[in-house]
């Protein structure tokens, strides 16, 4: 009885086994399907992170792009400034350069000349040329004798009682003003009237200009009385 007792107690773990492994190859179709259904069921927002990453490419190519291409339109703008303001030194330059053959030939005249007048003239003739010069560039003077004051352009320099004038008016011009494309580049150097006696603490005034008018002041202040 006990060997056939062994021989039954010898075949139950046998039958264990086979059970346990039929119970694993059961679950197994089980696992399998569950993780097709959670491929399944984040295809779609693999597919729009696919997508947002591929736009993001594209737009971080584009933007590589207008840079490099905003970088190269900087360095061609500051090349053709340079350009055209070198260009237009030499434009001033080249119209300027025939005042200083007036020179030279006002300098030889000088010792040929047999008054002051003569020289005089020579200058003048000079300075026009040079005042159209200017001109064509945009320099124009500011013609302020007899004209009000006015502070964006005149600096005062020396104020005189005066009861003919109610407002103040420039009376001389001891330097000249410039204006250059419309902006006040120089003011210029006046004396100005006033009802009450002031003192104006500005510039000391050169000791030729305050101590003598110039012959072209007295022709302007007589075109001005006329």
């Amino acid at each position: 009885m006990s060997s056939k007792k062994h021989k039954e107690n010898k075949g139950k773990p046998a039958e264990a086994k086979v059970g346990t492994d039929k119970a694993q190859t059961s679950d197994e179709p089980v696992q399998k399907a569950t993780a097709a259904e959670k491929v399944e069921t984040y295809a779609p927002e693999l597919e729009d992170i696919e997508r947002v990453r591929s736009e993001y490419d594209r737009l971080l190519d584009r933007l590589k792009r207008v840079s490099a291409e905003f970088q190269n339109y900087r360095k061609r703008v500051e090349k053709q400034r340079e350009t055209w303001s070198h260009d237009a030194i030499e434009v001033f330059v080249l119209d300027l350069l025939p005042v200083f053959d007036d020179l030279d030939r006002a300098i030889d005249a000088v010792k040929a000349a047999r008054s002051p007048d003569d020289i005089v003239s020579g200058i003048r003739i000079i300075e026009s040329h040079l005042t159209k010069v200017l001109e064509s560039h945009g320099v124009e003077r500011i013609h302020c004798l007899r004209e009000p004051f006015d502070p964006s352009c005149h600096e005062a320099v020396e104020v005189d009682h005066s009861e003919q004038h109610p407002e103040p008016v420039v009376l001389k011009e001891y330097q000249r003003g410039y204006r250059f494309g419309g902006k006040v580049v120089k003011p210029a150097m006046v004396r100005v009237s006033s009802k009450e006696p002031q003192e104006v603490q500005g510039e000391e005034l050169p000791e030729d200009s305050a101590s003598e008018d110039s012959s072209e002041e007295s022709k302007e202040n007589e075109s001005a009385d006329i």
